[in-house]
């Protein structure tokens, strides 16, 4: 054979090639048959069961509306409403496709080669009706699970689908945003909280002075000024005020035990429960920079035993530094706590319980004595707040006291980073200024009120920020960027309050009750220890924090001829105003029980098209696979009963009328095939 000669099958090959052509395109169309017949006998199940999934789409869909208040459907209607539709869509229609189902499983059923009795006839077309019936075959049936018993199953699972589907909305009382509703919170910038006289502050304003007392002598602080109509309202944002802070920490273990003869314990041996020191008359208590407190009379120190019913105590309240203004200084003032107390002693070295709780041994109380120091300073506190049944209430989240103070001036300034723009901070950094990661806030030199300096950099004559000779008098960040504190007015506060707490010292005998009204105060009926006092001081600043945003923000200019003007304005910062509502909760695991549903019909109806179209039937006959008996009676009229056997009376066993119960007995012993005869297909029996 030549190299370019081409291989030809012989006459043989070529025949046997074609009849496998034709065997192959005989095969291809008797699968494209069935598969159209099975499309046209099952299409409107196929297109119930997208309907079924539709509507499961839809009842998830409802996320939309999870946690947001009802919606405003037409006509009124209520979204249990569309649900409930929903439900009754999905129920009506895996009802159908169960119960055609079950009605072409039937035929299917009797079609195998072992003949079965033909009470299950019966059976399955009730199953294909009712509950009854499906609960009937069930019982009947019970000897394992079968696609009839499947179909069973999910035809009362179906039925009993509305209960379970009007879970699957609640609704509860909630707040939702409502923008004609104006919410704000007043803050401060830079307090003014003194009156003035020819540029000097008299004394403070009473709602400051008011401040004091209330945080030292109430539990109940007072309340920020806000805005919010419908008093439901939220700050979703932080936001940001100067105020007052304050910190304690216990010094007891700075204290010295003087005696009369001026012999200095340093410390009682509080280990030993059974210790009993004997004090004299006039024993001081003393802190290291001069406050003290003193007893007046012969006690017995008892660190195993309560405080007994006679009780000499000296208490003393002062501060442990002048506060002098200076421009460098700390911005602080500390006061301090210095406690004496013993019990008396008596004839019989008893001591008489008190409700002093002596088994905590913080309490001062219980341990004889003790001193506390406590700072309050300016500093700008970052707040969450709420309004809630025209309640307000701010949380602390931090507090900062980032102050630079310029030597030329009484003001101390920070600015808040977050608030600066790219432009303002390229400003900063290109006068030496630098951003730490991190860093809310940066400590920041200008020697007047942010806002005058600020509008005095934006007047025709100003000088440019770059240029390196301009002193910081003038100012290219926003005013609302910029945090100030006052040095004269903290000045002055700080004299304010060491006057009035100075006066505090003195001794006390608390059996007689003659006890000053701040004595009283901290002393608490000897429930006294540096957490008790801390939260005295706590509840002071926050007072005094929230006159300070009552009093607003100021706006004098300040300089070396300027006058100081009583006027302000308040910061304010805006919230959203909320509204009282009816929302909506999706329980979305009562959605499980529709999405089971649903998959499970999707699975009978695949395994119902499956057995009665192509697996069963093709062993017996290819014509079974495309009728669409179902439910129809008049299948069963015209493919009737074919039973010849008789009984020994000659007669068969449906011959005699009887009731349906009698009819079934009867079929229950009438085994029967589905076959075709020489008149047709028929249900045979004998």
């Amino acid at each position: 054979m030549s190299a370019g000669s081409t291989l030809v099958p012989g006459p043989a090959a070529q025949k046997n090639l074609e009849g496998k052509t034709k065997t192959e395109t005989k095969a291809t169309a008797t699968s494209r048959d069935e598969t159209r017949s099975v499309l046209r006998v099952w299409w409107p199940e196929m297109t119930l069961c997208v309907l079924v999934f539709l509507t499961l789409g839809a009842i998830v869909g409802l996320r939309v509306s999870d946690g947001k208040p009802l919606p405003k459907l037409p006509y009124k209607m209520s979204i249990n409403t569309l649900v409930a539709a929903y439900i009754l869509v999905m129920k009506a229609a895996i009802l159908v496709i169960i119960s055609n189902g079950l009605g072409q499983l039937k035929w299917a059923w009797f079609s195998s080669d072992k003949p079965r009795p033909l009470e299950q006839l019966g059976l399955l077309d009730d199953a294909s009706h009712d509950l009854q019936g499906a609960m009937m075959w069930l019982w009947k049936m019970r000897v394992g699970l079968s696609i009839p018993s499947a179909g069973a199953i999910i035809f009362i699972l179906a039925t009993i689908l509305d209960p379970f589907g009007q879970q699957i909305i609640r609704f509860y009382s909630c707040t939702v945003p409502d923008n004609s509703i104006a919410a704000s919170i007043a803050t401060t910038h830079i307090p003014q909280t003194f009156h003035y006289a020819d540029s000097a502050p008299l004394h403070p304003k009473g709602e400051l002075s008011g401040a004091i007392y209330q945080g030292l002598y109430t539990t109940r602080l007072p309340q920020v000024p806000f805005r919010c109509a419908s008093g439901e309202c939220r700050f979703p944002h932080e936001y940001h005020s100067v105020g007052l802070c304050s910190r304690c920490v216990d010094v007891t273990n700075r204290v010295t035990i003087q005696r009369p003869n001026n012999l200095t314990l340093a410390k009682l041996n509080l280990s030993d429960v059974h210790q009993k020191t004997e004090l004299h008359d006039n024993t001081v208590f003393r802190l290291p920079f001069g406050l003290n407190a003193t007893s007046h009379r012969p006690f017995l120190v008892d660190v195993a035993a309560t405080i007994g019913a006679n009780i000499t105590f000296s208490a003393a309240l002062g501060r442990e530094d002048s506060a002098l203004y200076r421009p460098d200084m700390h911005n602080s003032i500390t006061f301090s706590i210095l406690l004496g107390l013993f019990a008396s002693k008596s004839e019989s070295l008893s001591f008489e319980r008190q409700s002093i709780a002596c088994d905590t041994p913080d309490m001062w109380g219980c341990r004889g004595y003790g001193a506390a120091e406590c700072s309050m300073y300016p500093c700008v506190k970052t707040f969450r707040g709420v309004v809630r049944a025209g309640v307000f209430s701010d949380t602390p989240v931090s507090e900062s006291t980032s102050w630079a103070c310029p030597s030329n001036s009484s003001l101390c300034s920070t600015i808040n980073v977050a608030c600066l723009t790219d432009a303002e901070k390229n400003v900063l950094l290109s006068r030496g200024y630098s951003f730490k990661p991190g860093d809310s806030w940066m400590s920041y030199n200008l020697s007047d009120y942010a806002q005058s300096a600020y509008d005095r950099f934006h007047s025709p004559q100003s000088t440019p920020l770059n240029d390196p000779n301009l002193f910081d008098d003038v100012t290219d960040i926003r005013p609302e960027c910029i945090y100030q504190s006052s040095l004269v007015e903290w000045y002055y506060l700080a004299l304010y309050m060491l006057n009035h707490f100075s006066e505090l010292g003195g001794d006390t005998n608390t059996t007689t009750g003659l006890m000053s009204m701040l004595n009283n105060v901290f002393y608490d009926g000897g429930n006294i220890s540096t957490a008790s006092i801390e939260r005295r001081f706590t509840r002071m600043a926050h007072a005094m924090s929230a006159a300070y945003q009552e009093m607003g923000t100021s706006t004098r200019s300040v300089g070396e001829n300027s006058s100081f003007h009583n006027t302000s304005s308040t910061s304010w910062v805006t919230g959203e105003g909320l509204r009282n509502d009816t929302c909506v909760s999706v329980q979305w695991p009562w959605i499980a029980y529709p999405a089971v549903l649903s998959v499970a019909t999707l699975v009978f109806l695949f395994l119902t098209v499956l057995h009665t179209s192509w697996h069963h039937p093709s062993r017996i006959a290819p014509e079974l696979g495309r009728h669409d008996y179902k439910t129809s009676v008049v299948p069963l009229l015209l493919h009737g009963l074919y039973y010849d056997r008789r009984d020994e009376r000659g007669r068969r066993p449906y011959e005699d009328v009887g009731t349906v119960r009698d009819k079934m007995k009867s079929a229950r012993g009438m085994y029967v095939r589905f076959e075709k005869t020489e008149v047709g297909w028929r249900l045979v029996g004998g």
